[in-house]
């Protein structure tokens, strides 16, 4: 979302995660595209491309069907990190949030106790380890959209060299001259 935003034929959302398709799809188009910079509403016409960044769509399954009704014709991008760095991640943002008292071997032997007997509970401590079973989620999302609308980019390989990485976004979003334009990471 960071390195898109710099470019200058990309206009983000005005908040990165808007959550439309996930929790606020009730409020209809009109509000959601109050989100985004002004342009015709026919996207062929404007010059410019536009996008949002909801981490939780990937894990919600009205997400994809109300997103391909809506923009079937969408580019859609992941950017994952290893499952055990994104666990203890959340472990910890849960941690400064206040809801996460327990120590993380704590509250991690209970996720795999739970997880053991399948029960999986949104919300609870088996987040930690749902949410990285990505294989489960990107499949339901290539029953309703074409591969090739999808890119998966891995956290890692981003951080480490994100100027091979923003090519292959940009070839994949195919409107965007980034390297030639002297856009710089």
């Amino acid at each position: 979302y960071s390195y898109l935003a710099l470019h200058p034929q990309v206009k983000p959302s005005f908040v990165k995660e808007i959550h439309y398709y996930n929790k606020h799809y009730f409020e209809g188009k009109k509000w959601y595209r109050a989100h985004f910079p002004l342009g015709p509403l026919d996207r062929t016409q404007r010059d410019f491309i536009t996008g949002e960044a909801s981490t939780m769509y990937l894990h919600d399954s009205n997400s994809a069907v109300r997103m391909f009704k809506d923009v079937p014709e969408i580019k859609l991008m992941l950017v994952l990190r290893h499952p055990v760095d994104r666990a203890v991640s959340h472990f910890y943002h849960r941690v400064r949030s206040g809801r996460e008292t327990r120590a993380f071997d704590d509250a991690l032997t209970s996720a795999l106790l739970k997880a053991r007997a399948g029960k999986f509970e949104s919300g609870t401590e088996t987040d930690y380890l749902r949410y990285g079973l990505y294989a489960q989620d990107i499949e339901h999302w290539l029953t309703i959209f074409p591969v090739e609308q999808l890119r998966v980019i891995q956290a890692e390989a981003l951080f480490e060299q994100p100027a091979p990485i923003f090519k292959e976004i940009s070839n994949f979003i195919s409107c965007l001259q980034l390297i030639s334009s002297g856009t710089r990471l």
